[in-house]
């Protein structure tokens, strides 16, 4: 039997307002993680041999009655994202029940999961951004881009003399 989680004396209700949401949304990240690598979890669609799960962050109802939990799957092929939700929604009350043998609360949140896109998101801009840049490294000459920022330079600080001679000094 795991060692149940027991919450530091700084945490308690009228500590902090966020503090204890924040510590309960840690711990029950790390138990699900931990379910799901450790194979606590016996469904099929969630077997950590064929895919990989990642739970990337929890947020809990001020109450503590419900847990949303979000997590990305790797490969990210669509066929393997909906089997992989649907095995987590599947599985939910078995969590909830694994979460409460394993921490120490007075009531166990519910479990909601949600498939975080966040991850595939940014991986198809940083792509964007790449291939961006790539195309303007082909499509530029290196000492065509110097002469272009020495002209700027030289035209910045003609516009600046020009106003230092436009303006009149104050009669007082």
């Amino acid at each position: 039997m795991t060692k149940k989680f027991r919450m530091p004396e700084s945490a308690r209700p009228g500590k902090k307002s966020g503090g204890r949401r924040a510590q309960v949304a840690s711990a029950l990240r790390q138990e699900i993680s931990t379910m799901l690598s450790d194979g606590a979890i016996k469904d099929p669609r969630l077997s950590s041999q064929t895919r990989m799960i990642t739970v990337t962050d929890v947020e809990t109802t001020p109450d503590l009655k419900l847990a949303r939990v979000y997590f990305s799957v790797f490969p990210t092929d669509e066929t393997a994202l909906k089997e992989v939700l649907k095995g987590m929604r599947s599985a939910a009350k078995q969590m909830k029940r694994e979460v409460s043998n394993r921490l120490d609360l007075r009531y166990t949140p519910d479990l909601e999961f949600f498939l975080d896109k966040s991850i595939a998101e940014g991986a198809k801009i940083e792509t964007l951004l790449r291939e961006i840049r790539d195309t303007e490294d082909l499509d530029e000459d290196p000492d065509e881009d110097l002469d272009e920022d020495r002209a700027t330079a030289d035209n910045h600080s003609e516009d600046r003399d020009e106003d230092r001679d436009s303006k009149e000094p104050n009669e007082g």
